[in-house]
This record gives C-alpha cells, sequence and structure tokens, in this order.
C-alpha cells in the first residue's frame, strides 16, 4: 500500500464510521514507520502519518514490535471475515459483488454479541463513537516533500522538469511540496509558500512566474514580449500589461513591486476601486490605494 492509497481508504473509513476518534494504533508499515534514532531507539511517523495527526488532530501510536496481542483484534476480525467469505464462493464477477458480500458478512457478525461483553457489537461502536470527533469537512491532501537549491537562473529542478522561485533564493535550499497536480515552493521551515504551479509531466519543461524575477526582466525589458515570462502570466496580468500599461515594460515592472506583496484579495479591491472611481491604473493611483488601505 503506498500514501495515497493509504489516505484514500482512511477517508473512506471515517465516512463510513462517521467521525475520528482520538488515538489511532497502526503497525509499523513502511508507509507510516521511520528507520529508529540510535539514542532513544524510537521508531518516527513519516511525514505522511504527521500530516495525517495534523489534519484529523489526533495522535498516532504505533504497534510495540515483537507484541502480536496488540494488533490481533484486528487480525483476527481479517481472518473471521475470509473465513465466512470464501466459505461458500471462491470468486466475484465485480469489485461491487465483493463490497455486497462484504457488508452482508459485518452485518451479520456486528448484530452478534460480543464474546466477553454483554452486548452486541453494532452497540459497543455505538458506545464508543461518543468519544470520537465530527470528519474535517476538507479531506486530506496528500503531499510529499524534496529539499532542492535553487539554481543561478532562479529555477529549482524537479522530476525533470524546472520551476522558478524567486530571486532572492538563489543559491539557497526550499522544499519542493508536491501532490499528483500541484508543485509547491516553500521556504525550509515550511512557513511560507514562495510560488505554486500546476504540475508538469514529461521533460524539460520550464514554469516561470514574472514576480519571480523582476531585477532580471527589468535589465532586459526591450525583449520582454518575446520572453516565456510574458507568455506564462495570468490572462489578468497580460490584460494590464497590453492595455491599460500599452506594452510600457519599464512602468509595468514599477506596478509589479508594488503589488507582488500585498494579498491577492487586495489587489482585487484596488482594481475595483479603480473601475468603481473610473481612474486610469498608474503608479501614483496605486499608491494612493495603498496609503488609503
Amino acid at each position: 500500500m503506498d500514501g495515497r492509497s493509504f489516505i484514500k481508504a482512511f477517508i473512506e473509513f471515517t465516512k463510513h464510521i462517521g467521525g475520528v476518534y482520538p488515538i489511532l494504533l497502526i503497525d509499523n508499515m513502511k508507509i507510516a514507520a521511520r528507520h529508529k534514532k540510535y539514542q532513544d531507539q524510537q521508531s518516527q511517523l513519516t511525514s505522511l502519518f504527521q500530516q495525517l495527526e495534523q489534519h484529523y488532530h489526533i495522535e498516532v501510536r504505533l504497534c510495540t514490535p515483537y507484541r502480536p496481542n496488540q494488533k490481533g483484534t484486528v487480525e483476527n476480525a481479517v481472518k473471521t471475515l475470509k473465513t465466512h467469505l470464501f466459505a461458500y464462493q471462491a470468486d466475484f464477477s465485480s469489485l461491487n459483488e465483493l463490497q455486497e458480500e462484504i457488508h452482508k458478512i459485518f452485518n451479520h457478525l456486528n448484530g452478534k454479541k460480543h464474546h466477553e461483553k454483554n452486548d452486541t457489537i453494532i452497540n459497543l461502536l455505538k458506545h464508543e463513537n461518543r468519544y470520537n470527533s465530527p470528519v474535517p469537512k476538507k479531506h486530506m491532501a496528500y503531499f510529499q516533500d524534496e529539499i532542492k537549491c535553487v539554481r543561478n537562473n532562479t529555477l529549482v529542478a524537479f522530476d525533470g522538469n524546472y520551476y522558478s522561485a524567486p530571486e532572492k533564493y538563489k543559491g539557497e535550499k526550499i522544499i519542493v511540496r508536491y501532490t499528483d497536480r500541484t508543485v509547491r515552493l516553500v521556504t525550509l521551515d515550511g512557513k511560507q509558500v514562495l510560488a505554486k504551479y500546476s504540475r508538469c509531466y514529461g521533460k524539460n519543461h520550464k514554469k516561470y512566474r514574472v514576480w519571480n524575477m523582476l531585477n532580471k526582466l527589468q535589465h532586459k525589458a526591450d525583449g520582454f514580449d518575446q520572453s516565456r515570462e510574458k507568455r506564462q502570466m495570468p490572462k489578468w496580468l497580460k490584460f494590464l500589461y497590453e492595455k491599460t500599461f500599452k506594452k510600457q515594460a519599464d512602468e509595468f515592472f514599477a506596478f509589479l513591486e508594488l503589488i507582488q506583496n500585498l494579498k491577492k484579495n487586495t489587489v482585487k479591491r484596488m482594481l475595483r476601486w479603480h473601475s468603481t472611481f473610473k481612474k486610469t491604473l498608474t503608479i501614483e493611483s496605486v499608491l494612493e490605494f495603498i496609503s488609503m488601505h
């Protein structure tokens, strides 16, 4: 099992039981436990399970090695399921048919009384549900991290492709945090996202952000119209450059310097403010808006 399939199964599991319990006891599987530290001889959780703890606000505990009694209950339950499942039928025509049969078996077994407690298994689960927490509305998005160095051309090499980081991080180490769809460049302490990209597949693709290389572009303003940085700008920035700033690159870069540290919503409010009061977007009008806010 890999991390992605585990997270998918865990999400379905929390939906099925209708909550999350404060403690999750798991086996020492490779996707959960790192190698032991030599000093304290304690197994360490992998990044995946640290993310799991943070997202669901739970404590993940690893079973003690060579203590089969700690996971015996689960293994016995799996053995019981297999015994019932294949007692009368060895093959299933589809996954849905198999799942339906599993549900029938579980409903039958959970309706029985526990061999040590004077109550049915389903009722015992209802009693335990008093201690669980609601499932977070936002599903956990599993990501992986790799530490990379920013090259002198501001590009970070990852998986055969290149993503630009801010100029001031040239020569520095950063974190590449990635999923199947996105790549984020994050500071080494993990607190600040420097850039976010849709993930490239293939080889030698280069992704740029005009914000990340303003100094370089200002020295080569004459060639901006033919640059990759210009081609990869979002539509709203292309519109401002071509229609509002009339392809005056120097003034456009000065405008970008003013707004690069503003929040996205603040920039949207600024553009609405210019539209509402029918002001022409200039460096002076941007400074006026910033001074008011």
